[in-house]
């Protein structure tokens, strides 16, 4: 910043001589051409600036992304949230519809509620993790929101395929820090 400020004062010295040269009658062209480079030098500053903090907002901005994970062997099924952008995310809203029907995510455990509606076999165990709106994501952020452990696959093959397919849909909202917001969905 310093720099633009040193080329800013810098021209306007050279722009008041030119001015008085061109006053006084005694006009020369080498002046007249370094007045010139010095005012594009300034600009130049100043369009390199512009885009240093263009970029800069480029450089820090998320991406969150939805993964669903199976693993036959160990028996589980979950659907993973991942921030792979650069920057961190914050939460701003969380729309989570079960079989068409929207689920409040106000409540302190919301995801318990989602795991209930979806109606599956009984014949495993579950983890969820809850979000609130407001909360920060750091890059390269990786968290189960739902995981079903112990399955028979044979089983639960049927039932997973229609909750990752019909029955559940997310929705969240988030924003950089620069403010820009998006929007990532299942």
């Amino acid at each position: 910043m310093d720099t633009i400020a040193t080329a800013a004062i810098d021209t306007i010295r050279d722009t008041t001589s030119l001015a008085l040269l061109l006053y006084s009658g005694k006009f020369d062209w080498l002046i007249f051409i370094t007045c010139l480079c010095a005012f594009g030098t300034v600009v130049f500053a100043f369009l390199t600036f512009l885009y240093m903090i263009k970029d800069r907002r480029l450089l820090t901005m998320p991406l969150l992304t939805f993964i669903k994970i199976t693993n036959v062997n160990k028996g589980f099924v979950g659907l993973e949230l991942r921030n792979n952008g650069y920057g961190p995310a914050i939460i701003k809203k969380i729309g989570i519809k079960v079989k068409g029907k929207e689920i409040d995510t106000a409540k302190p455990k919301y995801m318990e509620e989602v795991v209930k509606k979806l109606e599956t076999s009984k014949s495993f165990t579950y983890s969820v993790k809850n979000f609130e709106e407001g909360d920060p994501l750091s890059a390269g952020y990786k968290e189960m929101i739902f995981r079903f452990d112990k399955l028979d696959m044979k089983e639960a093959h049927k039932d997973l395929k229609k909750i990752f397919t019909e029955d559940f849909e997310m929705k969240i909202i988030y924003t950089s820090l620069f403010g820009v917001e998006q929007t990532v969905k299942t």
